[in-house]
């Protein structure tokens, strides 16, 4: 359903993994090694992945506790990627560009999603007992 709050917090942190995943995170010209383009390769995929789970959990409004449960199983994915851009940065002494924010306003947008749908979930058992 569109119009819930969480909708647009799932598009939108889909929309922000898209981003991130098409911008470089890493910049290492002096590598010699392909360390860098690995990492890079596996943060695109994680972020991509992101924005599939996140576009995919959209759909899930008729079942809230597995839209619920999704929504958290999803935030480990940017937040791997971003371990993975830090972590390769302080090993290969890369620089970091501004797109690796992208997975960390992921997880918050994520996260309000999920609060978003407990709230859902709050609201109809609520009426579900005045019934």
């Amino acid at each position: 359903m569109i119009q819930r709050i969480q909708t647009v917090y799932l598009l939108i942190a889909a929309v922000v993994a898209i981003v991130g995943a098409c911008c470089r995170m890493i910049v290492d010209d002096a590598a010699t090694d392909h360390s860098c383009s690995i990492a890079d390769w596996t943060i695109n995929v994680c972020l991509w992945l992101t924005a599939a789970v996140a576009i995919g959990d959209v759909f899930l409004y008729r079942r809230r506790p597995l839209q619920a449960a999704i929504a958290l199983i999803a935030v480990l994915l940017p937040l791997a990627a971003l371990c993975l851009a830090v972590f390769t940065a302080l090993t290969t002494g890369a620089t970091l560009q501004w797109s690796v924010a992208c997975p960390a306003v992921s997880i918050i947008l994520l996260l309000l999603a999920r609060r978003g749908i407990r709230a859902d979930e709050k609201l109809v058992r609520a009426a579900d007992r005045l019934r």
